[in-house]
């Protein structure tokens, strides 16, 4: 019976360990992140400025009257009136003057370094998937992330959505651009919840696992030798 206990306790803690801990460490990232830094979304403007520089985003499409208009058109981020773009095609919608024109495409934000307290204008784009990937995958989708200090300097970052992770600051940098929910290091707490994942599979399974290897053990320790 002791060893039907054990099989059973290390079978449901062993099968629940994995995601119980991709879960803590997506808790812990997001707490590091949010302590370390304060991401603000831009969202009532296409435009923002930091010390000075200004940092604005346009296009050549004419204004329209049809809230659901769409349009392949490509954005220049203009800084201090130098574009810095990437020549890829976003998709517009006109009649918005708003963080919504270039919804999942460019996106502005305002980050500030709790420690130092300095605070830069970020500019988000998503850039697709390399021509030369082997297969589509998700992980070899491209982001770029201009960061404008307020000095005026612009640095460029270019990664993959598998290098999200590394900083996990990139992660708040392009949930703008990305079109859905996304993790730090991985979206496995990203999904809609329900009744079996993640409250039966891995709450309540690593808990009953857990509970049943701290019993056999208990139980072990009163054995006489």
């Amino acid at each position: 019976m002791r060893n039907k206990v054990a099989i059973s306790g290390l079978l449901l803690f062993g099968l629940s360990c994995y995601p119980l801990a991709l879960m803590a460490r997506e808790v812990v990232t997001g707490r590091q992140v949010a302590k370390a830094y304060l991401v603000e979304d831009v969202y009532g403007s296409l435009a923002a400025s930091v010390g000075g520089h200004s940092v604005h985003l346009e296009d050549d499409l004419p204004p329209s009257a049809d809230s659901n208009a769409r349009v392949r058109t490509t954005v220049r981020i203009i800084v201090d009136g130098n574009d810095y773009a990437a020549p890829v095609d976003a998709e517009a919608r006109p009649y918005f003057e708003d963080s919504n024109r270039y919804h999942g495409y460019v996106h502005l934000k305002r980050l500030t370094d709790r420690r130092s307290g300095e605070t830069s204008i970020v500019v988000a784009q998503a850039l697709g998937r390399p021509a030369e990937a082997s297969r589509a995958s998700e992980g070899n989708l491209r982001y770029r992330v201009l960061t404008i200090s307020g000095n005026g300097v612009v640095k460029e970052e270019v990664f993959t959505y598998a290098q999200r992770g590394a900083p996990a600051v990139r992660t708040r940098l392009i949930d703008g651009v990305v079109p859905h929910p996304i993790g730090y290091h991985s979206d496995l707490m990203q999904v809609w919840p329900s009744i079996f994942y993640p409250v039966l599979y891995p709450w309540l399974s690593g808990l009953v696992g857990g509970v049943l290897l701290l019993s056999w053990f208990a139980t072990r320790r009163r054995i006489p030798m």
